[in-house]
């Protein structure tokens, strides 16, 4: 099951249980193309993690299910017997240590087990852990550091559904804390508070806005053991991790967050130097810019040049031979900069966005990045649109075919919001396109 499918059956799922009652079939009409057995198998997942939060939501969710799978030919599968998902979980645990940490061993043996990481084993892990860890104090550090293990890695898998890897992340992080005190082991602990913090701040489950709080709060905790005295490296990791949040942040004032933001950055980039750390350097570099970028504060046209020279910067590592996806990103954020570029001559500025787009297109293929393809083929039509060298009836043909293409990709049912901002943007050009002609 595809990312992108598998976020659209989350999201169907929320509606479903947020709809009013007795307009369900209404809304599972709007949504047909997602009615297949695929729904079933989330609906059930997604009820299982439901009971074991103990939400009442989770019996509406199995009626819903159990009355849709007639009318699509389909029975539900049986949940697995909670013996079995216990004994694959504490394999599971096994396998880590077996092949010491190393994800070249574990990820393709979990690529063969997707099913199995599901929402009964989120469900069974508190039990399992919290069994695991009342031993003596040595096996309670041991099985404290397999379970971090075990999260680093599920939040890292690049298979399955990802909503539900970075639950299980979340749960065994919660389980080893009990174990990883401030107190008994302030640098594991921080470690660990670190590791939680960015599930949290990836986390699609829950409230957006209170995840990211939770991800700065905890960013926090583990930058009071993370110091720059004590830990200098580790402190610019935490820090640069606590300026993405920023950066993110829903809550407060949007002004003073990205200003924090760039703070972070800042700090952070003074430990981590092109010649210490490179990659992390060009990361931190392109995040920096993106964060000017988006400033409010201060000269808009001085933001937007400091953001061109920070991307430029991070460019002369993050090129196209050595890391090519995030050379693509880097270069469409850079000419999404120059699209938006007030200093310079303005035809000039579009032309560099144009080219910087078709470049990173050529990474950012449908095949390989159909989401991200399809973002940038809007950008790309953005900048045709307001293209002032060439023929403008030209531009403005150019500009709708980008559009149709990435309509293709952003549709109304999987990225709503997108496509109603270009399908706007079509009429827009078409309108244009006949009023010229």
């Amino acid at each position: 099951m595809d990312e992108q499918r598998s976020q659209a059956y989350v999201a169907l799922i929320e509606q479903l249980l947020n709809c009013p009652q007795g307009q369900e079939g209404e809304l599972l009409q709007a949504h047909s193309d997602l009615l297949d057995a695929g729904l079933l198998e989330a609906m059930e997942q997604v009820a299982t993690y439901l009971e074991s939060q103990g939400s009442g939501k989770a019996q509406r969710l199995h009626d819903f299910a159990a009355q849709l799978a007639p009318s699509l030919g389909l029975e539900i599968s049986s949940q697995q017997e909670t013996e079995a998902v216990r004994q694959f979980l504490l394999e599971t645990l096994l396998l880590i240590v077996d092949k010491h940490f190393d994800p070249q061993q574990i990820y393709p043996l979990w690529g063969q087990q997707q099913t199995q990481f599901n929402a009964d084993l989120l469900a069974v892990l508190p039990t399992v852990a919290a069994q695991l860890l009342e031993g003596d104090t040595e096996q309670r550090i041991s099985i404290a550091a397999v379970l971090e293990e075990f999260g680093n890695l599920i939040n890292q898998f690049p298979l399955g559904i990802r909503w539900l890897n970075l639950e299980l992340g979340i749960a065994a992080y919660q389980q080893l804390l009990q174990v990883r005190t401030r107190e008994t082991m302030p640098i594991d602990w921080a470690e660990s508070m670190n590791n939680l913090a960015n599930a949290h701040r990836n986390r699609i489950q829950g409230n957006r806005a209170q995840n990211i709080e939770e991800a700065i709060n905890a960013y926090g905790q583990s930058l009071q053991v993370r110091t720059r005295e004590a830990m200098p490296v580790d402190w610019a990791i935490s820090m640069m991790n606590l300026a993405n949040a920023y950066a993110e942040r829903i809550r407060g004032d949007r002004v003073e967050n990205i200003e924090e933001a760039i703070n972070a950055y800042q700090e952070s980039l003074q430990v981590i130097t092109r010649e210490a750390m490179p990659v992390e350097w060009a990361t931190s570099m392109n995040n920096l810019a993106a964060a000017y970028y988006s400033r409010i504060q201060g000269d808009r046209a001085q933001n937007i040049e400091e953001a061109i020279n920070v991307y430029g910067q991070s460019l002369q590592v993050r090129t196209r031979e050595s890391m090519p996806i995030k050379w693509a990103a880097s270069m469409n954020n850079l000419a999404l900069a120059y699209a938006d570029r007030i200093r310079g001559d303005r035809a000039q500025n579009i032309e560099d966005a144009i080219a910087a787009h078709e470049q990173s297109l050529q990474v950012m293929t449908r095949e390989a990045m159909p989401v991200d393809w399809a973002g940038s083929m809007m950008n790309l039509a953005n900048a045709h649109r307001n293209r002032i060298q060439g023929d403008r009836a030209q531009n403005i043909e150019e500009a709708i075919n980008a559009y149709e293409q990435s309509l293709q990709v952003m549709t109304r049912e999987s990225m709503p919001i997108d496509w109603a901002a270009l399908m706007n943007n079509q009429q827009s050009q078409l309108l244009s396109l006949v009023r010229r002609n």
